[in-house]
This record gives structure tokens, sequence and C-alpha cells, in this order.
């Protein structure tokens, strides 16, 4: 299963990377950016989907979660401070 390449600016902007700058990217070795995966699970049923966020050595691993929960935002599922849940488990407003 191909998980998706995005850039993330935080709170919230995620936007898909495309293929031609991703290939620039990993050819560039001067570069400091680089794909690194995210597996998130729905807090309920278990549900796994994964994202590839470009990140650097800079992005921390609670600022790479923020990343993936953004993403898991777009994707319709509820992510907060509450936890993660899918489409079929998230809270009803």
């Amino acid at each position: 299963m191909a998980s998706d390449v995005v850039r993330v600016e935080l709170p919230g902007t995620v936007t898909p990377v495309p293929f031609e700058e991703l290939r620039s990217l990993l050819k560039d070795m001067e570069d400091s950016r680089y794909p690194a995966k995210i597996v998130l699970y729905c807090d309920e049923c278990g549900r796994t989907v994964s994202v590839e966020i470009v990140v650097t050595d800079a992005v921390s691993s609670p600022q790479r979660l923020a990343m993936g929960r953004a993403w898991l935002r777009t994707r319709n599922w509820q992510a907060d401070e509450s936890g993660d849940f899918c489409p079929a488990h998230k809270e009803e407003s």
C-alpha cells in the first residue's frame, strides 16, 4: 500500500509533494529534507494509516506526530488532544 508524500506547515496546511519535486529532493545530497514515514492508528478500532511527511532532522517526534495528525484531519479523522479516531469512531459534533 503506497502512502501519500506530503508537506505539512503547522497548524495544518497539508499539500502533496509532486513526484518531480520528490525525485529532485531525493537526488540532492545537499538538501537536508527527506520523507519520514509516520504510522497512525485509530484509538478505538486500531485501523492504521501511514503517510510520508517531508522533514529535516530538526523536526522533533512530537512535531512529526502533530504533522501526521494534521494529515489525518484532511482524511476526515478526529485527531486532537482526545486521541486519534477514524471516521467510523470519531465523535459527531
